[in-house]
């Protein structure tokens, strides 16, 4: 098997073109990143980001995924090591300013 050659990152670490996101792409960020191997639960958070962000345009809180998962908050961090990592690895763009910062401490 070859390496997935990665997309372009942006200033902050997320896809630049996140036209560019592919499940090979998140497993090679997964990788990269030290996640390791993505499972079930990781492609279930994942997919439940990209349709949240799909149907509303916008970041999903961290209590509303966890809701969502039947999962408490600490469990993203446990399989992502952060929201904003999950947000990198769903191939989801920048959402800049506050969105951002909301990512990053949650």
């Amino acid at each position: 098997m070859g390496t997935q050659r990665l997309p372009e990152f942006d200033e902050d670490g997320l896809l630049k073109y996140p036209g560019q996101w592919s499940q090979s792409v998140a497993r090679a960020i997964a990788q990269t990143d030290g996640i390791g191997e993505l499972t079930e639960e990781h492609w279930g958070v994942i997919n439940r980001m990209r349709t949240e962000y799909m149907l509303f345009g916008t970041v999903l809180s961290v209590r509303r995924l966890s809701l969502g998962e039947e999962r408490e908050k600490r469990h993203v961090h446990e399989l992502f090591q952060s929201y904003l990592e999950a947000w990198r690895l769903s191939g989801l763009p920048n959402p800049g300013g506050p969105a951002r910062r909301y990512l990053e401490r949650a």
